[in-house]
């Protein structure tokens, strides 16, 4: 029997000796006419096709430019672009550490590279495990929600930017010590510098950041040579310094008074805040080479 043909039945005759009442009841099936047999995704409506001939000239060129290796970043590239946030951080948040921890600096700073150091190891497990640009936030998408993904995203975005504007306005304000200059203007051509530099691409950026990361390297040995010669020189600086009292530290408008533990305790903070930068290679984890990351 055909799909499309129907039979037509009775309904069964009541048998009354039985006591069964037999109801009938009529059943109207809507069919539509010309209605396709299966899917609708089988039969689509009437449209368009078009027919692109590309030329043979741009597919040699695609197929030239994906023939070519991919530039990664080697070791000292890629170590540039998150070291020099970390070297940066040195020169403007010293004085901060300085500020909260007086002559305990060094213990502060010292307890903060512990820190990072043990923190090196799970942050390169996390990252290592899903290879992939975006560093937190992608981590985060793929271990938990998406919300919770933004959140990182957004904090992420605030650090980055923070970063940025205070390491500009402390530069401007050294060069400020040696000529006269505007502030803001200074610091925000300072900034739209770089943004055009990261505009360019990473690979170019990395070139520029190794010249920084080497003149940083350069500087910071001229700074602690200098600094050691001065001391050998001057021994009294350092036992005044010695001697000197633990500064007084500002706890939600209130002074309090400094001792060990308010200077080791607000130093270790200050610092945290300051000596970062090493967390931002995740960002660019598949443009550096196999074996740099880890």
């Amino acid at each position: 029997m055909e799909s499309s043909s129907y039979l037509e039945v009775a309904s069964p005759v009541p048998v009354m000796a039985s006591g069964l009442n037999v109801r009938r009841r009529k059943i109207e099936i809507e069919v539509e006419e010309g209605a396709a047999r299966g899917p609708t995704w089988q039969f689509p409506r009437s449209g368009t096709s078009q027919h692109v001939h590309v030329p043979e000239s741009e597919l040699a060129d695609i197929e030239h430019q994906l023939d070519q290796p991919r530039k990664l970043l080697s070791e000292w590239p890629a170590t540039a672009i998150s070291g020099n946030d970390i070297l940066g951080s040195v020169l403007y948040a010293a004085a901060s550490v300085v500020a909260k921890a007086g002559k305990l600096m060094p213990v502060s700073l010292l307890m903060v590279a512990i820190v990072l150091y043990f923190f090196r190891f799970i942050y390169e497990e996390v990252v290592t495990a899903i290879p992939m640009n975006g560093g937190t936030y992608n981590a985060l998408l793929n271990t938990t929600s998406k919300r919770a993904a933004a959140v990182a995203a957004c904090l992420s975005i605030l650090s980055y930017v923070a970063t940025g504007v205070v390491s500009a306005t402390s530069g401007v304000h050294y060069l400020d010590t040696q000529v006269d200059i505007p502030i803001v203007a200074c610091t925000i051509a300072l900034l739209f510098a770089f943004a055009l530099l990261a505009l360019v691409g990473i690979a170019e950026n990395s070139r520029v950041a190794l010249v920084i990361f080497l003149h940083h390297i350069v500087v910071l040995t001229i700074l602690v040579v200098s600094c050691a010669v001065h001391s050998i020189k001057n021994p009294h600086i350092f036992r005044d310094n010695m001697n000197a009292d633990f500064p007084e530290v500002d706890f939600a408008g209130t002074m309090l008074d400094g001792n060990a533990f308010t200077a080791v305790f607000f130093g270790f903070g200050a610092a945290m805040l300051g000596i970062t930068g090493f967390e931002s290679s995740s960002n660019y984890v598949e443009e550096q080479a196999p074996g740099v990351f880890r």
